[in-house]
């Protein structure tokens, strides 16, 4: 056991942190393949610096854990297997790049592309839409698509199969491929498919959302504008010339009218 750890935490599940390096995808700006393992030592040793940065990708870095070496061995039963470590890295890294795509397509920030012995993540920041959010999800299963398209096509041209290296990588990338492709649409957490089957009911509901309001603003063009009691009250009311006008011409009516009375009287004296 690591030294600082206590056997309380040591023995509890982890709890993802709350921005990147979490395998769940339920922390918002972390995706990946593979659900969180309890917190043991290998957890603990998960740290900034156990990683090593192989390279950049549009100023987004791509890191290796040293416990990847680890991953492969055991994925492939402790047997010396090259190129099946080799499909399994790319097949890892083309759904963590396709994750990557769609969030800089979204609008948000790639943190880093990171690979250890449980899979891979690809850690983002940045606010999208719930419809964004499930478009995220299906961009690793996607780029695995593509991956299995380029892989068949190479197998039926190049003949790669021919030889026991070439169809050991082959069946990485088509068979075992579309397998952890499927598997990752579970619609179960911290699975992609958890997000990524929201898609379809959302996009319908913004669709009939948008349908509902040009019905409602082609409702209100063809329906003649019928003015509201308010509207005929201050159609009805006078304006301020039209007052005084008239107050102008009651006092020349009754200047007129008195004058009349005061000759009247004058001519009667």
């Amino acid at each position: 056991m690591p030294n600082g750890i206590k056997l309380k935490e040591f023995l509890s599940w982890e709890k993802p942190p709350p921005r990147h390096l979490s395998p769940g995808v339920e922390t918002p700006g972390s995706l990946s393949a593979f659900p969180p393992v309890p917190k043991v030592w290998f957890n603990a040793a998960m740290e900034k610096h156990s990683y090593w940065t192989l390279g950049h990708w549009r100023g987004i870095p791509i890191r290796l854990h040293w416990s990847t070496p680890i991953g492969l061995v055991i994925f492939t039963r402790f047997e010396f297997a090259p190129m099946i470590w080799l499909g399994f890295i790319v097949i890892i890294l083309v759904h963590e790049f396709g994750h990557a795509l769609l969030v800089r397509r979204c609008g948000a920030e790639v943190v880093s592309i990171d690979m250890d012995a449980l899979g891979g993540s690809c850690s983002w920041e940045g606010e999208v839409s719930h419809t964004q959010r499930a478009l995220i999800a299906w961009g690793g299963v996607l780029a695995q698509l593509v991956l299995f398209v380029v892989a068949t096509m190479g197998e039926a041209t190049a003949g790669w199969s021919a030889t026991l290296e070439g169809s050991q990588l082959l069946g990485m990338l088509t068979r075992m491929n579309l397998f952890i492709a499927a598997f990752n649409l579970i619609p179960f957490p911290p699975l992609d498919g958890w997000h990524a089957w929201r898609f379809i009911p959302l996009v319908y509901a913004n669709r009939r959302s948008r349908s509902h309001s040009a019905s409602r603003q082609r409702a209100r063009r063809q329906t003649p504008h019928q003015p509201s009691p308010l509207e005929e009250v201050e159609d009805f009311t006078p304006s301020t010339r039209e007052v005084d006008e008239f107050v102008r011409k009651t006092l020349k009516r009754l200047a007129d009218s008195a004058a009349d009375k005061e000759r009247k009287s004058e001519d009667k004296s």
